[in-house]
């Protein structure tokens, strides 16, 4: 069914970038002093591709995310309430994912997280899914805090400091999650010289304090951008890099009210209106060697779409499972919760044979490659 990606001879060093709870304040009409939160997304977009897709979860669950853009397999295909790093992958001595595949191809791959690399058994998924090195909290160089984590700015440090040790010896897979954002994005988390000065009105002091958290998270999340951006802009070799966040956060959550709820942003919303308002959050594909699609975006689609979208659209190798959920975009935009979306990224009310077919057939091929041993295996296959 699959058959073989066209393969290009480009051998681009590629780095992933999962931010912790990287969002745009949207949801927050008549927000102030959050409008340069955006000011190297936005430059770095017209330089690249960019746009928003549908996170599987809300305020938590990175791994769901993360799973699904390594190997382009959907959550909404498995069992409610499933982590599955740790219920499918973990255990394995081999699972068939994106790193792996690379490995064959001769890349180094380097997993990043500036937290416990046992949260989600991350240690052993990532030896399954192929990588060659994982540091850790523990085994990072940078270990600056900001608030209450690792540093978005000691996370930059600690990537391109492996970047270049591993550079040395071929192309490079380098992928990190980032923790600086991560909740409870409690009040006064951050030095009042360094808050950012959010304001909404009518806000108690808490839900204030906790915005005021999450903005500064955010801005430096930006800043990361275009830390990340800036080294590769020096080096010689091709890069491309890819940014999205995991998902949305409850600002403030307490007693299960949080900031939105305190607006009223949500009230009177559809189902899938709630869902696109809570579950979109933004991607970013940028090149050193430039775009020729600059300032243009891939469209709307779930998590496991982010990595065939940008390897298609940066000309960079792809196993056959991505080429074939690339090319299924023509016809299908994915399925992100209860929904099946079209080409657009909007809800199909009424699916043609051909769409429900080609979701049936993604279907089954995602649970050979998972759990059948002569499939899942082979990662080149």
């Amino acid at each position: 069914e699959l058959g073989d990606a066209p393969q290009t001879d480009s051998r681009p060093d590629i780095v992933v970038v999962m931010m912790e709870s990287y969002y745009h304040l949207d949801n927050y009409p008549g927000l102030t002093g959050c409008e340069d939160l955006t000011a190297n997304y936005d430059r770095l977009a017209a330089e690249g591709v960019s746009g928003c897709y549908y996170s599987d979860k809300y305020s938590g669950g990175t791994a769901d995310m993360e799973f699904g853009a390594l190997t382009g397999f959907s959550t909404a295909f498995l069992p409610e309430g499933v982590v599955p790093y740790m219920q499918y992958v973990a255990s394995r001595e081999q699972f068939p994912a994106y790193p792996a595949w690379l490995q064959s191809l001769g890349y180094r791959t380097i997993a990043i997280h500036p937290f416990d690399g046992d949260i989600y058994s991350r240690t052993d998924a990532y030896r399954a899914m192929g990588f060659d090195t994982f540091v850790d909290r523990d085994s990072m160089t940078h270990t600056d805090l900001a608030g209450q984590y690792i540093a978005d700015a000691a996370a930059a440090a600690e990537l391109i400091d492996q970047y270049q040790a591993a550079a040395q010896d071929g192309p490079v897979f380098l992928h990190m999650v980032t923790m600086q954002n991560h909740i409870p994005n409690l009040p006064e988390e951050y030095p009042a010289d360094s808050r950012v000065q959010a304001s909404l009105p009518g806000l108690d002091d808490y839900y204030q304090g906790s915005l005021e958290s999450v903005a500064t998270g955010l801005r430096d999340a930006d800043e990361m951008m275009k830390t990340i951006t800036d080294y590769f802009r020096t080096v010689d070799r091709e890069v491309i890099v890819l940014f999205f966040g995991d998902h949305q956060t409850a600002i403030g959550q307490q007693g299960g009210v949080e900031l939105l709820d305190v607006t009223g942003g949500l009230e009177g919303l559809s189902d899938w209106q709630l869902r696109r308002a809570t579950h979109r959050v933004p991607y970013l594909m940028w090149s050193n060697r430039g775009c020729d699609e600059a300032g243009s975006t891939a469209g709307s689609f779930p998590s496991y779409l982010l990595l065939p979208a940008f390897l298609e659209k940066m000309d960079a190798p792809m196993t056959g499972w991505m080429h074939w959920l690339a090319q299924s975009r023509q016809l299908l935009g994915g399925v992100t919760g209860r929904w099946q979306l079209d080409t657009d990224g909007q809800p199909l009310t009424d699916p043609i044979q051909e769409q429900t077919g080609l979701l049936r057939t993604q279907q089954i091929l995602q649970y050979a490659r998972m759990f059948d041993g002569t499939v899942s295996g082979d990662p080149r296959w």
